[in-house]
């Protein structure tokens, strides 16, 4: 429940439109765009700078302090600050560093 709480948090306090489901133990979220996936590929392209391998999930255990958590929403705060800026000047697209990652299984060969 407290990432759940806290991301939703920081969602509104950032103005980026998102869904979350799952799991407490396995929270998901979504962008809530027509350009969701451009979204969440920025999202994690922003989080990768920060040395964060990331998706719009996370899997949670007993492992995770949660200093973990805390440090994570922090880094998701910054990155989502980020996202509404680029939302809101329509240059999603223009800030990715690769193509727009896919949905679901997709066969490369």
């Amino acid at each position: 429940m407290y990432f759940q709480r806290e991301i939703k948090k920081i969602a509104e306090n950032t103005n980026v439109d998102i869904s979350i489901s799952g799991l407490p133990c396995f929270s998901a979220f979504t962008f809530n765009y027509t350009n969701s996936m451009a979204i969440k590929t920025l999202y994690i392209q922003e989080m990768l700078s920060r040395n964060i391998l990331a998706k719009n999930a996370l899997y949670l255990s007993y492992a995770h302090k949660k200093s973990d958590i805390d440090y994570y929403l922090q880094q998701i705060n910054e990155v989502f600050v980020i996202l509404n800026d680029k939302i809101t000047s329509e240059k999603v697209e223009e800030s990715l560093l690769g193509p727009i990652a896919h949905s679901g299984f997709k066969r490369l060969a």
